[in-house]
């Protein structure tokens, strides 16, 4: 909603991953943020739809490859930011 607010497009299609989406475009999810290479995402590994939970797999494990997660677990948000961008 807040990119749809700024005028901006999000990099992958579907704004939602549901567990029927995954089926269908997981491996697409993961090109896109292999290839995009966005430097922000906000994803949560942790959810649960509909008492269905780690339903995209190949996403998480591409996801924590490439980025690092911000904040501790305490952190309530899952604010995920490219390894290269993250200062040491």
């Amino acid at each position: 909603m807040y990119l749809a607010y700024k005028g901006r497009d999000n990099v992958n299609p579907a704004i939602f991953m549901l567990p029927w989406y995954m089926d269908w475009y997981e491996q697409r999810d993961v090109d896109t943020l292999l290839t995009e290479q966005p430097r922000v995402v906000i994803y949560d590994p942790e959810r649960v739809t509909w008492s269905y939970d780690h339903y995209n797999n190949a996403f998480d494990a591409a996801l924590s490859s490439n980025y690092t997660r911000l904040g501790d677990s305490s952190y309530q948000y899952y604010i995920w930011v490219r390894n290269d961008s993250v200062q040491e």
